[in-house]
């Protein structure tokens, strides 16, 4: 799905994706850890930003949260 953008190298590469708490936001973030790729997921309410990155942890990927409006 992603390949075209993010290549073969996916060990150095980190996604920043706002609205990561919302369902489009979240299955992208959970989508690009799942190919390897770091991600810093955003979203203005920290339950639901919360929740994407504990997905992302437990599928072995690796996230920071950051709130912001």
């Amino acid at each position: 799905m992603v390949k075209w953008y993010i290549g073969d190298d996916k060990m150095n590469k980190v996604a920043f994706i706002t609205g990561a708490g919302g369902y489009i936001g979240s299955e992208t973030a959970v989508t690009l850890a799942k190919s390897g790729i770091k991600v810093a997921v955003c979203d203005i309410n920290n339950e639901t930003v919360a929740n994407t990155v504990k997905r992302i942890e437990d599928i072995g990927g690796v996230a920071k949260s950051y709130v912001a409006d």
